[in-house]
């Protein structure tokens, strides 16, 4: 049968018996505002059912119509959850997405924004590709980078004046923490029985909102050790993860930064070292202060409406973010005028 709403007839018929939600519950099932909860119902993602005015609630929702809309949803997983579960930041799960050239859909309709996400299957195997060592992508769990308040790669000095870095050592599957003292691994238990104690203190600097830079360096390298100190001490190790990887590789991901190098730091490490150690980001040194900037940055443009329809559009049609469709245009552009200025 056809019913009017507000003058609007709706697609679906209503079944004046069917269970319902009110407003309040749909945006708790849905974690949206009220007004998107409006929008979902105006474009006939969810039914709604205006109520007579002596009730106490004037349009309510069908709950079959709010159940299925969640089905259709959790067909597929958010690229950021993935990310999260697997505690890497969201655009190293995107660079894997574009190095192995793995399909995404930027979802418009079930989420506060529009969000990319891949098929419970992809997802599945992207959890496996980010916890292998063929990528390039495993930044450190919190679990596998601090213990007990300490950071990986931490220096300790013992009673008799000597240092050790903090590491672990897995085997059959289980980690353990401690010092490798002449090539015997010393448990931290024992180590601590035996008086090691931190040189430093980390630093519990806030969360900085930004991208990371990412460097590659050997852990018996004393400017790895330099460097390390530094962050630890003047970033906070809540801006930062360190990898511990086969053969003495450190994999090192900082957030943005810029760190001002005092008289008193044991700090003597060199652009070249830096440009050579940096595999994602930007990282200098001037006048004693080091300046580390992330391989992405978020920005605000305004834009024409008409502009950023046609970006949502391409985006849409060749299936890629819209930042990828903006970088493309960029490399188009640029293109563009070499060509010109080669004429």
């Amino acid at each position: 049968m056809e019913e009017k709403q507000q003058g609007k007839l709706l697609d679906l018929e209503i079944n004046e018996d069917a269970e319902s939600y009110t407003i309040q519950q749909v945006m708790d099932l849905l974690d949206v505002s009220r007004k998107t909860v409006h929008n979902l119902a105006d474009r006939g993602n969810i039914q709604a059912i205006e109520l007579p005015y002596h009730t106490r609630f004037r349009k309510v929702y069908t709950q079959e119509s709010v159940n299925n809309f969640i089905n259709e949803r959790d067909k597929f997983v958010p690229i950021i959850s993935i990310a999260d579960e697997c505690g890497v930041p969201k655009q190293k799960v995107f660079n894997l997405l574009k190095v192995h050239n793995i399909p995404y859909t930027i979802d418009k309709i079930h989420y506060k924004r529009n969000t990319g996400v891949v098929t419970s299957e992809m997802a599945a195997k992207l959890k496996e590709m980010i916890t292998t060592e063929e990528t390039n992508l495993n930044t450190s769990r919190k679990s596998d980078f601090v213990y007990n308040g300490f950071a990986l790669f931490q220096p300790f000095i013992d009673s008799e004046g000597h240092t050790y870095r903090l590491s672990t050592l897995v085997e059959d599957g289980k980690r353990s923490w401690g010092f490798y003292v002449k090539n015997t691994f010393l448990p931290f238990a024992a180590a601590k029985k035996n008086n090691f104690v931190p040189v430093y203190n980390l630093n519990d600097l806030p969360v900085i909102k930004s991208s990371y830079a990412t460097f590659e360096c050997h852990s018996y390298d004393n400017n790895t050790k330099q460097f390390i100190d530094l962050l630890y001490q003047k970033v906070g190790y809540r801006n930062l993860y360190v990898q511990q990887c086969p053969n003495g590789v450190l994999k090192i991901f900082i957030k943005e930064s810029i760190v001002k190098i005092e008289q008193g730091d044991n700090f003597n490490v060199t652009q070249t070292w830096l440009d050579t150690a940096l595999k994602e980001g930007e990282a200098s040194l001037n006048d004693n202060i080091l300046s580390i900037f992330g391989s992405h940055k978020t920005s605000s443009y305004y834009m024409r409406i008409d502009t950023v329809k046609k970006i949502e559009s391409l985006s849409t049609d060749l299936n890629i973010s819209i930042a990828e469709v903006i970088e493309k245009g960029i490399d188009i552009l640029e293109q563009h005028l070499i060509e010109e200025n080669e004429q």
